[in-house]
């Protein structure tokens, strides 16, 4: 049998064994689905390539940036914008912190410094006092 499949696959497998070692032996059989599941999940993305990742999505905010400078001239760049056209973007607003490149050509592209919080496009104000237009953040 497979060491690394799951309890489920070996249950379905061979239903009888599993049946008998549920009633006759339910302390090994939890022993080894503990095992199993540390097994399978033991990385937590440490093997990501944060530097990789930062140069491609800057290089990618940066193009969006310009696609959008150059359809509204003279009009403010907003967060919003930018990951309507780039949604990768922000599901990664939390991580800016591990992404230099990134918060750096947010930072000098919208004005501020960016995060999770301004997805919104509000950034603290009211309603009413964006209605009349898009908001800059």
């Amino acid at each position: 049998m497979n060491p690394h499949a799951s309890i489920k696959f070996h249950r379905l497998l061979e239903p009888a064994t599993y049946a008998w070692l549920y009633r006759n032996d339910r302390a090994w059989l939890d022993e080894q689905s503990i095992t199993t599941l540390r097994q399978k999940h033991q990385g937590n993305n440490a093997n990501l390539d944060w530097r990789q990742r930062d140069v491609a999505l800057a290089a990618e905010v940066e193009r969006v940036a310009l696609e959008i400078s150059q359809m509204r001239v003279g009009a403010p760049i907003t967060l919003w914008q930018i990951y309507q056209r780039l949604p990768d973007l922000k599901a990664k607003l939390n991580q800016l912190d591990k992404l230099p490149l990134t918060s750096a050509i947010l930072t000098r592209v919208v004005g501020r410094r960016c995060s999770r919080r301004d997805e919104g496009g509000l950034s603290g104000r009211s309603k009413s006092e964006v209605i009349g237009g898009d908001e800059v953040i």
